[in-house]
């Protein structure tokens, strides 16, 4: 019986793969990507405790629109966390979170 070269080759890749990660086990590597939900939980709770900081103000420019509250954050120099420009979108995030 023949053995198709595709299945073959993919046979050996994924024999590879096995040995050379219970070759790193064997190493006392760690194996796998980062704890992404523990990530996004601490990012997401830096984000609160930024906006926390400016809610006054935030809660001074409820009466106007996004838009018109991101020129007046950008006027009065308050700093986005990645020191980019106010938009709407970054005014309707933060109030969301307040």
């Amino acid at each position: 019986m023949r053995v198709c070269p595709e299945y073959r080759d993919r046979r050996m890749i994924s024999e590879r793969t096995k040995a050379g990660l219970q070759a790193a086990r064997e190493r006392g590597g760690t194996l796998g990507g980062p704890k992404v939900a523990e990530l996004n939980a601490a990012r997401r709770q830096a984000a609160v405790s930024r906006t926390e900081a400016i809610a006054p103000t935030l809660i001074e420019l409820a009466g106007l629109s996004a838009r018109a509250a991101a020129v007046e954050l950008n006027d009065r120099r308050i700093p986005t966390p990645t020191g980019a420009p106010w938009s709407a979108k970054t005014v309707i995030g933060a109030r969301a979170r307040l």
